[in-house]
């Protein structure tokens, strides 16, 4: 996981990374590749910016599309969704 992070950093993904970083220290890792990723993510917070916008939401849960690898978010319905006159 610490190599994805440094690639993402090279690509100007700086607030991709960051997000990642902090997944990975929520688990609890340890060891050098929490030494990293805290390094990644101080590096990161300095410009949280992302040079090319990523069809990727840390917030909302997905599937992935086996077929063009991009994300099928869940979509959360009201009790009225579908009901019309």
């Amino acid at each position: 996981m610490a190599h994805l992070d440094r690639t993402i950093f090279k690509l100007n993904k700086c607030a991709t990374c960051a997000t990642f970083c902090r997944r990975l220290l929520e688990l609890n890792a340890g060891g050098k590749t929490e030494e990293q990723a805290r390094t990644l993510l101080m590096a990161c917070e300095k410009n949280p910016s992302d040079a090319v916008k990523l069809n990727y939401d840390p917030r909302n849960p997905f599937d992935l599309c086996a077929l063009t690898f991009t994300p099928i978010y869940q979509v959360r319905r009201g009790p009225l969704h579908g009901q019309g006159r």
